[in-house]
């Protein structure tokens, strides 16, 4: 659906849903506009159940993770939790 709107709609609507998720990790806040756009274009939403992993030790995965509402354990190869769970929640 978002595919049949113009390219310039696409991008306002894609960095209108998706600028504060990115501007709340001060590293982007800095970047170029046009950067930033790039980045924001890319972005794809993905959606994890409880219990399922993310990402494994060792595991070369070229991807960043924003974490939109949920929490995140990190876990050991055996399953063991290590330190406390992540909570993390977007403002509505």
């Amino acid at each position: 659906m978002l595919q049949e709107l113009p390219a310039t709609l696409r991008v306002r609507l894609s960095l209108m849903l998706k600028r504060e998720l990115m501007l709340r990790v001060p590293f982007f806040s800095h970047f170029h506009v046009d950067l930033f756009i790039q980045l924001v274009q890319r972005l794809e939403p993905e959606t994890y159940l409880p219990g399922e992993y993310i990402i494994w030790k060792g595991q070369v995965h070229p991807a960043m993770y924003f974490v939109d509402r949920g929490r995140v354990d990190v876990v050991d190869p055996k399953g063991c939790r290590l330190g406390s769970p992540v909570f993390l929640s977007m403002p509505n």
